[in-house]
């Protein structure tokens, strides 16, 4: 009887023990304490689009991540996204990472010219392949447009696990492509390297955003850091929000771009992006005022902001998904999270031009009343870019800080102030130096027998964190080419060459801390600067062995 007993005791004792909740470390393995990177690029993202930057579209998880972390109001990318993207990953300059230019029809003459294969070149590494190798579990979603051949595939480029479109846009529904090679009608996705169907009439952003989810689960079981980076193909056209986001901004916009651009301009002062006593410059000359567009023109223009608007609130969405599945796995805490745009909002009319625009124009129809829904094509035009370009001259496409500002969101950075704006000048080619020195990582001279380039960036991890005022010196040169696009920078002054940089008087001189937004030419009152800038550009063509066939 006493044994009995004793043995009732003993497995009610067990029985409590096995009811207590366990501690984490015994659900999963200890992780590495180094930090988790997660990467949110954004196509043609406005510098004034989001909340935080001053925007009147809803962004609250964007905005969340402004709150907790630090705003760069200084960030430069490249003026198109293909270069953008070469940038970021390799840490070098875009010809010679190879993508020199990204090619379409009109510019065949470069193609496979050293410089511009539009592939990775023998010159460089990418820093995931790097993060890899320091323990790093990698991973990729969305947009890749780095190349088609396997040996630029993400995952000959350091990541472990990929679902990508490889072309620069697709339909967001299917892979209808783009159609201006004629061999591009379909677009063309992979998984880990291998090609992928996309899966028809799941919207793009929702199912980037479930590639990525899945695989930051698959990490939270392992030990392991992780870099991820989701890079959607929205906001950019075509604009084909959800169905439940298609009229939920129907009326925000009817008082046009015009009036858009100043209260833009306005949000970012009251933002603390930009100094109250900026003055906006003369908008450029590109497209009518509003106020002398025809109603129907005023009436499909306003319809494409909206559907910008509503495409974006999606995104934001859907980030929102990303921090609530990192919470749940218990990252958050140690997850930098980092949010940009690859190049300025974006002004193109594909369904209009003549030449590139013929097979859109044969698969859509951009009635009024089907504007928006999968079988349509809108992109929103020149005036609303710069309006979403506000203090700016210029957008996408130029060598104008409108084409290269970007907002970049920096959250969970050990160190930083929660909610500050900092406005020092630094480019995207710095980041791959910095997720290095997070990492523990350093950039080889030669790898599998071939010497690398050197990194043209710096490590922006003691700036990040509060140990370094300056993420660069006062003379220190920052220039780019593409498609003839160039600038070459140094302090405040900056010269700018719009689409003709074979031609040395074509560069325009602007003082930006004068006239930020670079509307006034001081070629003729500063000829030592100009040529002392002149001599730089000189430098930096042999350096990276630009090349001009126009010439």
């Amino acid at each position: 009887m006493r044994n009995t007993t004793l043995s009732f005791y003993l497995f009610l004792l067990l029985l409590t023990l096995s009811c207590e909740p366990k501690p984490p470390s015994q659900d999963r393995p200890e992780r590495d304490s180094r930090p988790n990177v997660l990467f949110i690029l954004l196509d043609d993202l406005g510098y004034s689009d989001l909340g935080s930057f001053g925007g009147e579209i809803p962004t609250p998880n964007l905005d969340s991540l402004a709150a907790s972390g630090v705003r760069y109001s200084g960030f430069r990318v490249a003026p198109i996204g293909g270069a953008t993207r070469a940038m970021l990953l390799t840490g070098n300059d875009n010809h010679i990472s190879g993508h020199g230019r990204v090619l379409n029809p009109l510019h065949e003459a470069y193609r496979g010219m050293p410089g511009y294969e539009y592939e990775f070149s023998e010159q460089v590494v990418s820093f995931p392949s790097l993060l890899k190798e320091a323990g790093y579990y990698t991973c990729i979603a969305g947009k890749w447009h780095l190349g088609m051949e396997i040996q630029s595939n993400p995952n000959r480029q350091g990541f472990e696990d990929s679902w990508v479109l490889l072309e620069e846009v697709s339909n967001q529904y299917n892979n209808v492509g783009l159609g201006l090679y004629g061999s591009d009608t379909t677009s063309h996705f992979t998984s880990n390297g291998r090609p992928a169907p996309y899966p028809e009439g799941t919207y793009s952003t929702d199912f980037y955003t479930d590639q990525t989810i899945s695989y930051l689960n698959k990490n939270a079981k392992e030990s392991r850091p992780f870099f991820a980076m989701i890079s959607y193909t929205a906001p950019r056209w075509p604009l084909q929000p959800p169905l439940e986001y298609r009229n939920k901004y129907k009326g925000f916009y009817d008082e046009g771009y015009d009036v858009l651009r100043q209260k833009r301009f306005q949000g970012l002062k009251t933002k603390g992006i930009i100094g109250q006593n900026q003055q906006l410059p003369f908008p450029m000359n590109t497209f009518k005022r509003w106020n002398n567009l025809f109603f129907e023109e005023q009436r499909r223009d306003t319809r494409e902001m909206e559907l910008y608007a509503a495409v974006l609130d999606h995104v934001d969405d859907n980030i929102g998904r990303l921090i609530r599945t990192l919470k749940e796995n218990e990252m958050y805490d140690n997850t930098i999270i980092i949010v940009a745009s690859d190049n300025g909002a974006g002004p193109e009319n594909i369904f209009e031009h003549p030449v590139l625009g013929e097979y859109i124009r044969s698969q859509y129809d951009n009635r009024y009343e089907d504007m928006g829904l999968l079988t349509s094509f809108v992109s929103y035009g020149n005036g609303w870019a710069q309006a979403a370009m506000a203090p700016f001259n210029g957008y996408k496409g130029q060598a104008y800080e409108g084409g290269l500002a970007s907002p970049l969101i920096v959250s969970g950075v050990p160190g930083a102030v929660a909610g500050q704006v900092k406005g020092e000048h630094f480019t995207v080619l710095d980041m791959a130096p910095t997720f290095l020195e997070m990492a523990g990582a350093s950039y080889p001279e030669q790898i599998e027998g071939r010497a690398l380039a050197p990194l043209r960036g710096s490590s922006l991890w003691s700036y990040w964190t509060g140990g370094q005022a300056q993420p660069h010196g006062a003379e220190e040169v920052f220039a780019l080419e593409h498609r003839g696009q160039a600038y070459i920078r140094k302090g405040q002054w900056k010269l700018v060459n719009l689409g003709g940089a074979y031609d040395n008087s074509r560069f325009r001189l602007f003082n930006l801390e004068t006239d930020p937004g670079e509307r006034i030419d001081l070629s003729f009152q500063n000829p030592t600067k100009r040529a002392e800038l002149l001599e730089e550009w000189e430098k930096y063509k042999k350096e990276v062995g630009i090349q001009f066939v126009e010439q």
